[in-house]
């Protein structure tokens, strides 16, 4: 009997401590350099760079897209991309100033998600105005505006890719109105805290391990059914409830700021799908353009890109495994809200 309950004993302890200790090389080496975990700087920013003590919210070095996670030999569209941001987490501007007239906020697309410090659309429409920009990407646009520098910003431009446009339209980011200034990097942890605060999945190597086999596998799934796309769509559909409850909270959003003393533009960013898809539903087509004249004509200021875009499809726009526009999208995008503003009767007072 000894010898029975021996031989199980020496296969379970022969299987489980190789995983411990492949588990605990796998966090070590996260713990050294938790950026080789991450595809974008972003995700490392939320859960590393913003909250550790011990590691720095900087990001140089490869970043990969949307399907890049799905697949391990497919799609991998890596791009070297700089990031750097302020002593409070916001993307760092082209031009630093002590009071910002012009404020873009926005979700990922405006933080710049696969693109370098100088590629993001605060940073080219900063160039081509020469005026500061402040990139408020990712944050509660309530709370962006509590900063000091923006105390006294004459413009704000809300940006959202099309699909995000309906029911709520903006993400708060857990920030509530009427909450003190909330800085995105907090650096209140130690590394002993990483258990607690990170998911496992990110380090453990058996997770890692497993996602691996599930991406080999869709790799294999492309490969026998020969469908190897070379763009790659997000499909989604719009409603018409969806453009009332975007216009509804649009329209909100604007006599919000307008209380405030701001001049309020909403500009909504084309998605991949419907700028070189054609087989999308005529009412997700021409989503953005129904959106631009219902804001119009209940007194929001914004424009169509989606017109610029279309004429600029040639050119790609938009990374090819990745919903997220490229440094060419930005720099219509900026093109084109430069030359609004310009062309505005309205004059920037404080060009700081």
């Amino acid at each position: 009997m000894k010898t029975f309950y021996k031989k199980y004993l020496n296969l379970y302890f022969g299987v489980i401590i190789p995983i411990v200790i492949l588990n605990l090389g796998s966090f070590v080496i996260f713990v050294a350099n938790p950026k080789l975990f991450y595809f974008r700087p972003w995700e490392y920013f939320d859960e590393v760079g913003y909250q550790f003590k011990a590691y720095d919210a900087s990001w140089a070095g490869k970043e990969t897209g949307d399907t890049s996670r799905r697949n391990f030999f497919y799609y991998q569209d890596s791009h070297v991309t700089k990031v750097t941001v302020d002593r409070d987490g916001f993307r760092t501007n082209y031009r630093k100033a002590r009071q910002y007239p012009i404020l873009v906020s926005g979700d990922s697309a405006i933080f710049g998600s696969g693109l370098s410090d100088n590629e993001t659309l605060p940073w080219k429409l900063s160039e081509l105005l020469d005026i500061s920009v402040f990139n408020g990407g990712r944050s509660s646009l309530f709370n962006t505006l509590k900063r000091e520098e923006l105390s006294n910003v004459e413009i704000v431009i809300d940006c959202r890719k099309a699909r995000l446009i309906k029911e709520g339209v903006f993400d708060d980011y857990g920030y509530k109105k009427g909450d003190d200034y909330s800085p995105l990097m907090k650096k209140d942890k130690s590394i002993k805290d990483i258990i607690k605060v990170i998911p496992g999945k990110r380090y453990w190597a058996t997770s890692i391990i497993f996602r691996t086999l599930e991406r080999i596998k869709n790799d294999l799934v492309v490969y026998l059914s020969g469908k190897d796309d070379q763009i790659r769509m997000r499909n989604f559909i719009m409603t018409e409830k969806n453009l009332d409850d975007a216009v509804h909270s649009i329209v909100k959003r604007k006599e919000e700021l307008t209380d405030l003393g701001k001049r309020y533009i909403f500009v909504a960013i084309p998605e991949k799908q419907t700028v070189y898809e054609g087989r999308v539903d005529k009412f997700t087509k021409n989503y953005i353009t129904t959106l631009t004249r219902r804001l119009l004509d209940n007194g929001v200021e914004t424009l169509n890109l989606l017109d610029a875009f279309s004429e600029n499809r040639d050119a790609p726009l938009f990374y090819p495994y990745d919903t997220h526009w490229n440094s060419k999208g930005t720099a219509i995008a900026a093109r084109e809200i430069a030359h609004y503003l310009n062309c505005s009767k309205r004059t920037i007072k404080n060009r700081t």
